[in-house]
Formats: structure tokens, C-alpha cells, sequence
């Protein structure tokens, strides 16, 4: 009995050591994201023995037993093999091998418009920037055409480096480079890219008014298409005579069908939320041009809309209009926009992450072309938010009234 008892613990004892020194290679770390700092790309990996372990090699070419750590986007090659560690420097005892490894972009810079730009005779900002991390700064430039080639600019997101960002005005396709990269070096000096290192480029369209993609073209009208495209402005022209307040509301007590959207009329995707805790809207942000004397709403559903015109939340005066009920006779997103209270809070998620909080200081009736009393209110504070749907539904179902809430920015 003794005997069984020795030698199961001898088997025991055998395979708690095999096992202290299983061999398992090195395996790629999966689901890595840029934040800023140094990431290990792979694990270390066990050899066969204590005697033997794998070693990495470093930016020098030399072999250590440190695994290969990064830090900024991209995809690494990581080499290793296993060396006798009593023996420096070490030695390959197996043929070396490569791991391929890539750490992600988070909220990398995009264009300001996927469809294209519309040319509107004045500079226009080409991208979003994007959200560097910790002693991390995003660096831009144009690199073509030829003509408005830049040297590196770094952004950092405060109002006064506005002019970091790339911008133009002309039709044409330029291309933008962005380029991730450290504030400062080891000994905290300040230091930049030459103009020699490459980024990673992104293309934008400056189109010229009444032209389009060919994704989006017509055929049959002799005339040729004539697109109406959202633009990005400084806020000025929402409150242009001769325009009027877009209708946001279907009747409440039928149906209504939707008329087709046009293939004439685009939508811009702006990678954006707005939020109002206090009546509990939390939909997305899209961009709604112009069409006639006043916007086209009418295809919004469940989202808001950043009327064509307006300036990026933060920048100027921005408008946004949403439905107080839907065609099919569901209350809309703006539908308890007239419960707003005065320093109550709305939330605009930018595309870069940053959060744009506004307070509300002034709730208004007023008729749909009230641009007067609109612009008049708004002057009290530059930069205000103003959002606006119907009020007051008439027997035809359409609606008397529109409903506008001013909201200051307060970050």
C-alpha cells in the first residue's frame, strides 16, 4: 500500500513538472486599441525546460528576453525564438519565427462629408479630427494637389488651433494626411514630424455646385440632375428672409404616407448624437439640406436634423429640427420640446468623442417665419443651440405654430 501510494505521488510530482515546463509558442495578443501607452503585442510563450526560453528581438535587432511592446496604430512584425538564457548575448537554439500583430485606430480623423463637399465660395474644414490619447497629439496636412501642399500642423482640440485643421475652397479632390505622434519626447522637449514622414491619407471632394457622385445620378432628364447636398456653414444664413421654418409634424389622428424621398435630396450621416434627459431624447444627428424656401424634414422618422447651413456644434449658431409626430401617428422626438425649462441641459455627441453640453435659456412660440424674433433671441448668446419643431395642429393636419428652444453652450 505504501508502495501505490509513493509512486502515485512520484506521478504526480512527474507531471506537475512537465507541466511547469509545457511547451506553448508566443501567441498574438487579439482586440488591441491605441489609449495612449505602451501594449505587449504577444505572450511570452514557455519552452521545454527552465534552461531554455523565448527571447524577442528589439528595434536594435538584438534578442531579450522583453516581449515587443508598441503603442501607436498600425500592424507590427514580432520575431522570436527559443535560446539558452545562461548564455549572453542570446543565441537562437530554434529557427526564429514571426508574429504579425496590429493595434486599432479609436476615433481616428474622417472626412466631414462621405458623399463630397458642395463649393459655397467660402473655406471649408475637409475633416473631423481625431481623439489622440494622453502625450499623444493629432498632426494634419494637405498633401495634394500640388498647389496646397502644407507642412504638418499640430491640432489639439483648443478653439485657437481651429486653423491645425486642414480646409478649402475650391472644387477639386485633395487629399489630407493625419499623423499620430507624440507631444513631447523622454526629456519633456517639444517635438515635431519633418516634412518627410508620411501619415495616412484620406480624400475629400469639393464639388462644384449642381454636380454629383455618379453612385447618385438619374437618367432620363434633359435637363440633368440638380443635387441639394448639406453644407456646413457659420450659422448666419439660418436666419435669411424668405425662409421658412421647416413643417416637423404629421397629423395626430391618421396616417399619412410618406411622399419618396428624391434621389436629388442627400442626407449626410454626421456621426452625431443629441440627448435631453429631461424629456428623454436620445437620437441621432443628420445633416438635412435645403430644399425650396426651407429644409426637407419630412424623411427625419425617429432622428434630428442639423439644418443645412448651421455650424458644427461649438462654432456658431446650429439649428436642429425633429418631428413632434411621426406618419404613422407615434409622438416624434421633439414631441415634449415645449416642457423645456430654463437651465435645463442638452447633450451633442461629437464624432471625435468630445460632448458638447448646452443649457436651455429661452423656450418660444412662434410663426414658421419668425426669423426676426429667432435671430433677435439668438444674439443674446453666440454659438446658440436652436431647436425647433411644430406646435398647434389645425383641422387640415398641418400645424400653426413652431416650437423653438434656445440653449447656450457651456463648454
Amino acid at each position: 500500500m505504501k508502495k501505490i501510494v509513493l509512486l502515485t505521488a512520484l506521478l504526480c510530482l512527474l507531471i506537475a513538472v512537465q507541466s511547469t515546463f509545457a511547451y506553448t509558442e508566443p501567441q498574438p495578443y487579439t482586440n488591441l486599441t491605441y489609449n495612449g501607452s505602451l501594449q505587449f503585442l504577444t505572450s511570452t510563450g514557455q519552452g521545454d525546460s527552465s534552461d531554455e526560453q523565448f527571447v524577442f528581438m528589439d528595434n536594435k535587432g538584438e534578442w531579450n528576453l522583453d516581449r515587443t511592446p508598441a503603442q501607436y496604430p498600425g500592424t507590427y512584425t514580432v520575431k522570436y525564438c527559443l535560446a539558452e538564457i545562461e548564455t549572453k548575448p542570446y543565441k537562437c537554439t530554434t529557427t526564429p519565427r514571426s508574429i504579425s500583430v496590429k493595434i486599432k485606430e479609436s476615433n481616428a480623423p474622417q472626412p466631414i462629408s462621405k458623399s463630397g463637399l458642395v463649393y459655397n465660395g467660402s473655406d471649408q474644414f475637409l475633416i473631423k479630427p481625431g481623439k489622440a490619447e494622453k502625450n499623444d497629439v493629432y498632426y494634419y496636412r494637405i498633401t495634394s494637389p500640388a498647389s496646397q501642399k502644407t507642412s504638418w500642423r499640430k491640432y489639439e482640440k483648443s478653439p485657437e488651433d481651429d486653423y491645425a485643421l486642414p480646409r478649402a475652397k475650391d472644387p477639386n479632390t485633395y487629399t489630407v494626411e493625419y499623423l499620430l505622434w507624440p507631444k513631447t519626447d523622454e526629456n519633456g522637449d517639444n517635438i515635431m514630424p519633418s516634412d518627410n514622414v508620411k501619415g495616412t491619407p484620406l480624400s475629400i471632394t469639393i464639388k462644384s455646385r449642381g454636380s454629383s457622385d455618379n453612385s447618385n445620378s438619374n437618367s432620363g432628364s434633359s435637363g440633368g440632375n440638380h443635387y441639394t447636398f448639406y453644407n456646413v456653414g457659420d450659422g448666419s444664413a439660418l436666419f435669411s428672409s424668405g425662409n421658412t421654418l421647416p413643417a416637423t409634424g404629421f397629423p395626430t389622428r391618421i396616417s399619412k404616407p410618406l411622399s419618396i424621398k428624391p434621389d436629388s435630396v442627400l442626407y449626410e450621416d454626421l456621426s452625431m448624437r443629441i440627448q435631453i434627459p429631461s424629456i428623454s431624447v436620445d437620437v441621432e444627428l443628420t445633416g438635412v439640406p435645403v430644399l425650396g424656401d426651407t429644409w426637407a424634414v419630412e424623411w427625419l422618422g425617429n432622428e434630428a436634423g442639423m439644418l443645412s447651413g448651421s455650424a458644427m456644434p461649438g462654432e456658431g449658431y446650429t439649428m436642429v429640427a425633429a418631428h413632434n409626430h411621426l406618419n404613422t401617428q407615434e409622438i416624434g422626438p421633439f414631441g415634449f420640446l415645449f416642457d423645456l425649462d430654463e437651465n435645463d441641459r442638452i447633450f451633442v455627441n461629437m464624432p471625435d468623442g468630445d460632448l458638447k453640453i448646452y443649457s436651455v435659456y429661452a423656450n418660444e412660440l412662434l410663426e414658421p417665419n419668425d426669423f426676426t424674433q429667432i435671430a433677435s433671441i439668438s444674439e443674446n448668446e453666440e454659438g446658440s443651440l436652436i431647436l425647433v419643431t411644430c406646435e398647434n395642429e389645425m383641422t387640415d393636419g398641418n400645424y400653426q405654430n413652431r416650437r423653438v428652444v434656445f440653449a447656450k453652450l457651456m463648454n
